[in-house]
């Protein structure tokens, strides 16, 4: 499936706020120099003690951090945690001199996006970029799910997401393949069985009545097999049944082509499917 460059924010629209708070001068104007690459448009604002970070993140709200846990006066985490519960949840990633023995942990407990170990590779900070435009950007999303009580689970998952996500919903899918006739999707997730029409020839439909659209197809049983027919359907990414939260921003990322970030990654290795924690549901 080719490659789509994301829509950039229109220059006479709203400007992204991008904190960069590093007690390091070469270290701001490097991600400085990446973010304006990415976009010019962007509003940065720099910090360089944990206190200017503070500030920053509680009085001018920016939708994007990156901040260096070594920091003088207040800790990164601290200024973080502490905006936080002033209201600030801006998509923060993490910047390190070294790789700390809790880094997940860590990451988890603040809700960062990603932790970077500096010095730092800066073709991955404009992917990181790239991933936040998408995820900060309403996606319009049709969910075809036959079950009621799944469906209410997927979906409080898919708002739960870091994704900005408008989302439409149908048990029937011949109604869905309608609503596509009416309306621009961005994403659209089927069950792969469906009664009122194999999942798998939903998502053929799908690709002939709305070619712009992501499908992201949510299966149990072999998913090899699935994974053999999605590459014949044109099927940006597999959702494999029962899954949990995680799972799902991974799917997410996969199938608008975005890279993963490593965080995710560390944190899907130290999670287990069967590790169900309270309070938490999967979908079946």
């Amino acid at each position: 499936m080719p490659s789509h460059a994301p829509r950039r924010p229109a220059a006479a629209g709203p400007r992204w706020r991008v904190l960069v708070a590093d007690d390091m001068a070469g270290t701001r104007l490097q991600l400085s120099v990446a973010i304006r690459a990415f976009d010019p448009n962007v509003a940065i604002l720099e910090a360089d003690t944990g206190r200017a970070t503070l500030d920053c993140l509680t009085r001018e709200q920016p939708e994007v951090a990156f901040v260096s846990l070594q920091l003088p006066e207040v800790t990164g985490a601290e200024a973080l945690a502490i905006a936080r519960m002033k209201g600030a949840r801006p998509v923060s990633i993490l910047m390190s001199n070294l790789v700390l023995p809790r880094w997940v942990d860590l990451s988890t407990e603040l809700e960062a996006y990603e932790f970077l170990k500096k010095p730092f590779d800066p073709e991955h900070v404009v992917q990181l970029l790239r991933a936040m435009e998408r995820m900060l950007r309403p996606a319009r999303t049709l969910l075809i799910e036959e079950s009621g009580q799944a469906r209410q689970v997927i979906r409080r998952m898919l708002e739960g997401s870091r994704f900005n996500l408008e989302i439409d919903e149908t048990e029937d899918a011949r109604y869905g393949l309608k609503l596509m006739r009416l309306t621009s999707y961005d994403l659209v997730i089927v069950d792969a069985n469906l009664s009122g029409g194999n999942g798998l020839e939903i998502a053929c439909q799908t690709r002939e009545i709305s070619p712009q659209s992501r499908i992201l197809l949510t299966a149990g049983g072999d998913m090899a097999r699935h994974a053999s027919a999605a590459k014949q359907f044109g099927i940006a990414a597999l959702l494999a049944k029962p899954f949990y939260s995680r799972d799902v921003d991974i799917a997410l990322h996969a199938a608008f082509e975005l890279r993963r970030p490593y965080l995710l990654n560390a944190i899907r290795k130290v999670t287990t499917a069967a590790a169900v924690q309270p309070g938490k549901a999967a979908a079946r």
